[in-house]
């Protein structure tokens, strides 16, 4: 009788667990980043009344008898299948989708682990939850170990845009902040004074990566036709303040160039670096600035700075921070998956690496405008 009643009440200590779980579950049917649980039983161990035993060749086998202990609650496990997403319209409000969590600090630095992404800009900057805990960014996409450092917002910053002169020649194009080139021709008419226009065509293939490459594929192409550096002068250094100059020397000699005009082929070179002459009286030819530099550092006084004015998250979770002056600050990552500063002018001129957006330390210690995620081979564990 007692084992009677001893089982009876397992079931009951069970089941209450179970309406334990389930209430919790429903309570928390509005809880941001909330995962349901639930309940899993088994049965406790058997007493043996009697052994079976294997039939004979006269009788049956006969079975054993056993008398079950009731039933325990076997595990209590977390459900971190994707939730419902509802959008709020609330720029600082993310949501994960597949595996991980969002890594914030408490006040004295230790990290806790979550699934809710209802953030907000504090007073400060940092982008942090309802409780006051803050997000940690991450500096690079394929890291196993991550970063401690919390993400913060730069509230005020002064900037200035400069043409870069630095290592221009040499530089490969696809990291040029204005132009994206494309191989193919284009062609260079050079009018002879008292005589006929010389066309000169300019092959890029796709080894000219470089403007110092391109450079010299357009003096072969002038030297081909007669016209050597005494007449037409091509240079892009850091006398050039970030762009490519061409001047026509000896214009009024007969049989020298006199004037220089390009024109697009199946290379948009000339179109994209916008090369033309500076004046209808000059002698020189230029594309507009090539590369640029951002200097970014902590302003001198309220008045002088540009302040933060909104931000946006992308699918990747990279924040893009838009200030009063219309410029946006962010992050990319370059090949090795490091995070690298990326400066977006009013104009559309996108500058990017930390060689070309140079951040004051005051401003952002490093480049980790993006939420950190990790992961765990054992969720509920």
């Amino acid at each position: 009788m007692t084992q009677a009643f001893y089982n009876a009440i397992s079931g009951i200590n069970a089941n209450q667990t179970q309406l334990v779980v389930v209430s919790d579950n429903v309570a928390n049917m509005n809880t941001v980043g909330f995962k349901g649980s639930r309940v899993t039983f088994s049965d406790v161990y058997y007493n043996t009344l009697s052994a079976g035993s294997p039939p004979t060749k006269e009788m049956g086998g006969t079975n054993g008898k056993q008398i079950g202990s009731g039933v325990q609650v076997s595990s209590i496990d977390r459900d971190f299948t994707n939730g419902t997403v509802t959008s709020t319209g609330i720029s600082t409000d993310c949501n994960i989708q597949g595996n991980g969590f969002f890594v914030v600090q408490s006040a004295t630095g230790e990290p806790f682990y979550t699934r809710a992404g209802n953030f907000q800009v504090d007073s400060e900057g940092y982008l942090s939850l309802p409780n006051g805990y803050r997000l940690v960014g991450a500096t690079n996409t394929f890291s196993t170990s991550g970063s401690k450092n919390l993400l913060q917002i730069p509230i005020m910053i002064d900037t200035e845009t400069k043409a870069n002169t630095k290592d221009l020649e040499s530089k490969d194009i696809k990291d040029l902040n204005a132009c994206s080139i494309a191989k193919g021709t284009f062609t260079i008419t050079a009018s002879i004074k008292d005589g006929a226009t010389v066309e000169c065509p300019v092959e890029i293939t796709a080894t000219d990566n470089t403007l110092e490459k391109i450079v010299s594929k357009m003096e072969t192409a002038l030297a081909d036709k007669g016209i050597d550096s005494s007449q037409v002068k091509i240079e892009c250094d850091a006398t050039t303040g970030g762009k490519l100059v061409i001047n026509v020397l000896k214009p009024t000699e007969t049989g020298k160039v006199e004037s220089l005009e390009f024109a697009s082929g199946t290379s948009n070179f000339v179109a994209t670096t916008e090369l033309r002459r500076e004046s209808l009286t000059s002698n020189t030819y230029s594309t507009k600035v090539l590369d640029y530099k951002q200097m970014i550092n902590s302003p001198d006084s309220v008045e002088a700075a540009e302040k933060y004015s909104s931000l946006t998250i992308t699918e990747n979770g990279i924040v893009e921070i838009s200030y009063s002056n219309g410029d946006k600050l962010s992050v990319f990552a370059n090949d090795l998956g490091t995070n690298e500063f990326r400066y977006t002018t009013s104009d559309g001129i996108v500058i990017k690496g930390n060689n070309d957006v140079i951040v004051s330390s005051s401003v952002i210690p490093e480049a980790n405008l993006q939420f950190q995620l990790v992961n765990f081979m054992n969720p509920n564990g």
